[in-house]
């Protein structure tokens, strides 16, 4: 007679986790990408137009927005 309790296993969705990886390869390569391009520009980051650097900004914001509302609403 065995007197342990059973345990609840986690298993490892392979696909949610190559999902991650791709979306944190995406992300990388658009960093990588938007940095080569304000290189290229002459003068930089000063260059850009105020409404591009302002669309990029709320962009970043409303992603920021979003990954924050995820943690904090619970899942269906």
């Amino acid at each position: 007679m065995s007197h342990s309790r059973p345990t609840q296993s986690v298993g490892i969705d392979p696909l949610k986790i190559a999902l991650g990886v791709f979306v944190l390869v995406g992300v990388a390569l658009t960093a990588v990408a938007a940095y080569a391009l304000v290189n290229t520009m002459a003068g930089g980051v000063s260059a850009l137009p105020p409404e591009l650097a302002m669309t990029l900004i709320f962009g970043a914001a409303l992603l920021a927005t979003g990954a924050a509302v995820r943690r904090v609403i619970p899942a269906r």
